[in-house]
């Protein structure tokens, strides 16, 4: 195996009487190197989305969210409360009320969803993940907090008054549509555009009064230890929830964001992946030119009792040799690229449309083994038809005349 290795080597690597076999072999080398680096960046920006997107979700919203069945808002559940004061999992809990309505400022009006609790629980709960552009993160009674959106919308500012339209659920002449006044108290941002034009913060019991539902909520928000782990998550939610309320996950809620990234996995890597295929067919082209320069050499090979399995174990270590060498350079190249990107931020997007100001990559050690393994397989695949080729040299016809 060391003399197989050893001429695999000198094979690669000195060819000084034939000029032009560097030259193309540098070319092979080079294609590998870039198919390598696009298909491990691809994996790592598919990766530091997901990852990017998991973080939002999970800090600005529950990790579970109990709400009820019923059109209307329910009473408050003891027992549930019990189970969730018990469970260790579980960090903090807090009831919730969430509606929708209309907001109106002296200047222009909009649809919203207001969600509120109390002040304390959401100071843990939602606080901590907003960017707080004006005012504070208290909810005071007779106030709301803005999204950032939805206060350009309204053109309003901290301590401006708004005003909440109240249309009855049931209309007639004698209906009328109550306009009721908030003050601003803070302005902030989700970093997702979508929910800063649309949603705003109250408390507790200014929802209460706002939609005449004294003592009822929609349910409950619950954060825990690890939102990463769904099974158990669901475990308990469904040993636990009873009618009228039942449960969702941080995923199952937004699970259109999440399939959509799903969708573009398969098609993406694919695509990048054919440029690593490229790179793999000038290996293929490079291994034959050797071993049409080299049909000589191999012929001596085989005439002094080198068996044609040796000979082809000796292309296959020059395929290993390359496509080892072509991919480590492509990974190395790549984390530092990785690095370069989330350190200086180079490549910079829309933080409204992507959640984030930059493209976020992450090469983790399982997208580096996938890499790694995908193109040293495929090389060696692709040294097959060489190795054959040298080894069905015949010595007899080449050193005929020699």
């Amino acid at each position: 195996m060391r003399f197989e290795l050893f001429l695999a080597g000198k094979m690669a690597y000195r060819n000084r009487k034939v000029q032009f076999l560097p030259f193309i072999r540098t070319l092979a080398m080079t294609g590998l190197v870039l198919g390598t680096v696009a298909l491990t960046l691809t994996a790592g920006v598919l990766r530091g989305f997901e990852n990017n997107l998991i973080d939002k979700i999970t800090g600005f919203d529950a990790h579970i969210r109990v709400v009820t069945l019923l059109d209307r808002l329910s009473e408050r559940d003891p027992d549930f409360e019990t189970a969730m004061d018990t469970a260790s999992f579980i960090t903090s809990w807090a009831p919730f009320a969430s509606g929708q309505g209309i907001l109106s400022s002296a200047d222009a009006s909009d649809g919203m969803l207001m969600e509120a609790m109390d002040s304390a629980a959401f100071s843990l709960i939602h606080a901590p993940s907003k960017k707080w552009i004006a005012g504070d993160l208290q909810l005071r009674p007779a106030s709301v907090l803005l999204g950032q959106g939805l206060a350009a919308t309204l053109n309003a500012r901290v301590g401006d008054t708004v005003h909440i339209l109240r249309i009855p659920e049931t209309l007639s002449l004698y209906s009328r549509v109550q306009k009721l006044p908030l003050t601003v108290n803070g302005i902030f941002s989700t970093g997702m555009a979508e929910f800063d034009k649309n949603l705003c913060y109250t408390d507790l019991h200014t929802f209460q009064q706002v939609f005449q539902q004294p003592g009822r909520i929609t349910g409950y928000q619950i954060m825990t230890r690890d939102p990463a782990d769904l099974p158990s998550l669901t475990l308990w939610s469904e040993s636990h929830v009873a009618y009228p309320f039942y449960y969702m996950t941080w995923k199952e809620r937004h699970y259109v964001l999440f399939r959509w990234l799903e969708t573009q996995k398969l098609p993406i890597t694919v695509i990048f992946g054919l440029i690593a295929l490229v790179a793999v067919v000038n290996i293929v082209s490079t291994l034959y030119m050797i071993v049409i320069v080299k049909e000589k050499e191999i012929a001596t090979l085989k005439a002094i009792g080198l068996s044609a399995a040796r000979v082809r174990r000796i292309f296959f270590w020059e395929g290993l040799i390359m496509s080892s060498a072509g991919v480590s350079i492509g990974l190395l190249l790549a984390k530092i690229l990785e690095w370069g990107q989330m350190r200086y931020g180079w490549i910079r997007i829309s933080a409204d449309v992507y959640f984030v100001d930059r493209i976020p990559i992450q090469i983790d050690a399982d997208i580096m083994l996938v890499t790694a393994l995908f193109g040293i397989l495929i090389s060696l695949a692709a040294s097959l038809y060489p190795a054959a080729r040298a080894a069905s040299v015949k010595p007899f016809e080449l050193l005929r005349y020699e």
